[in-house]
């Protein structure tokens, strides 16, 4: 709160999908450069954000919608998560 309205935002989005890791897994292109697309960031004039965007690749064994019959405590799921930066 020191920096008020100064301050840097962490902005967050996962990706997962509901197929185990025998079956998908999500990754980064290596081919394409990461991005954000500013334009489709509404500019109320409060928020600049950056361009820099990191992006990570894990693996979760929770996920929302479980499917007990098929559980197995080995199966994992692959997330993607990418980050921008907003202040």
């Amino acid at each position: 709160m020191h920096h008020f309205p100064s301050d840097v935002q962490e902005l967050t989005v996962s990706v997962t999908t509901s197929y185990y890791n025998d079956k998908v897994i999500l990754h980064r292109d290596e081919y394409h450069q990461c991005g954000v697309n500013r334009e489709a960031f509404v500019d109320q004039q409060e928020w600049m954000l950056y361009e820099h965007v990191e992006t990570q690749a894990r693996f979760t064994k929770e996920y929302p919608f479980r499917d007990e019959n098929h559980a197995k405590e080995e199966q994992k799921r692959s997330v993607f998560s990418v980050t921008c930066h907003a202040g």
